[in-house]
């Protein structure tokens, strides 16, 4: 992104924050303290419905370490341990192989195939164990 692009995200992070009192957390490489990628909880509307999604996306420098699947499912805890939330979707195109292994890992199984932002996409949903 270039500097507009990352100043709006920030705000929209922000935001989410206030309204809600969840967004995405930077993930921070602990080697080295630097930025790597983002991971957390915001809401968002699919098909009309408004609900919780999870959402993950880590440096190419990153991928193939595990990060991510930690990442997430540390997220997904948070979210039914700590917000008490019943229910959390993820949405994530079929293309996106190892996307679709992180959600399988972290005990997402179900989804609808359907359009979001002109995108054909997976919605997974998984409840609250």
């Amino acid at each position: 992104m270039d500097r507009a692009l990352s100043a709006d995200f920030i705000e929209w992070c922000e935001n989410s924050y206030a309204r809600n009192g969840f967004g995405p957390w930077a993930v921070i490489a602990n080697e080295t303290k630097s930025l790597i990628g983002l991971c957390g909880l915001s809401l968002t509307v699919v098909d009309g419905i408004e609900s919780v999604q999870l959402g993950y996306r880590l440096a190419r420098s990153c991928w193939r370490q595990g990060l991510a699947t930690e990442a997430a499912g540390a997220s997904l805890e948070y979210g039914f341990d700590t917000l008490g939330l019943d229910s959390i979707h993820a949405i994530v195109s079929p293309r996106h192989h190892a996307s679709l292994r992180v959600l399988e890992k972290i005990g997402f199984r179900d989804y609808v195939v359907t359009t979001y932002q002109d995108w054909s996409v997976r919605v997974y949903h998984r409840n609250r164990l």
